[in-house]
This record gives structure tokens, C-alpha cells and sequence, in this order.
């Protein structure tokens, strides 16, 4: 994903094969590379549960919805955050290990 990207909060997220994620609550920036890196996603019933999805991979559809390379099941198991999110070299490193891309 790159600066061109057209704004992603507010988007539907859909994994690998299509099945609906959730919806975008927020884009956390690379501060180093200054460019979107992660998207924060809320899922479940009220969206209460909160999870990072990085953008690595990730494209937006013509219809505007993000594509992400990873499966339901993935996403589900990932490490939760706290709202607001504190992106720290911890988390960071947590999520990346996780989804095994370069945080």
C-alpha cells in the first residue's frame, strides 16, 4: 500500500478467499517509511473486539473494499490490542512475529 491509497478507515475488510472481517477503524502509520502500515480492524457482535492487520500484501478492491492475505481464522487468532492503540516496539514486534511480515 503506498501514499496514493485512497482513505481506508471506514472500509469493509475481507480476507484472502473473501470471507467479511470486519470494518477499518483506523490506519496506524510506519512513522520511519511514512506510510500506512497497519489497519485496525473491529470485528465481532458491536464491534468490540480489536485487532491489527498489516498492510503488507493488502490491496483495495475496485469497489473499495481491502483485501487482506490473510485468512478469517488467522485474523481471528491474532493478538488483541488495547483501543486506544499504542504501536510499540513490543506490540510491533508481537504482531509481525504473528502474521510473519516486517513490522
Amino acid at each position: 500500500m503506498d501514499n496514493a491509497q485512497p482513505h481506508l478507515t471506514g472500509s469493509e475488510v475481507v480476507g484472502q478467499h473473501g470471507e467479511p472481517i470486519g470494518k477499518a477503524t483506523d490506519v496506524l502509520f510506519d512513522e520511519e517509511a511514512d506510510r500506512p502500515a497497519w489497519i485496525q480492524v473491529d470485528q465481532g457482535l458491536l464491534h468490540q473486539k480489536h485487532t491489527l492487520i498489516p498492510l503488507e500484501g493488502a490491496y483495495q478492491a475496485d469497489n473499495g473494499t481491502l483485501v487482506v492475505p490473510f485468512d478469517k481464522d488467522t485474523i481471528k487468532r491474532a493478538p488483541k490490542v488495547k483501543v486506544p492503540v499504542a504501536l510499540t516496539g513490543e506490540v510491533r514486534q508481537k504482531l509481525s512475529e504473528y502474521y510473519g511480515v516486517h513490522g
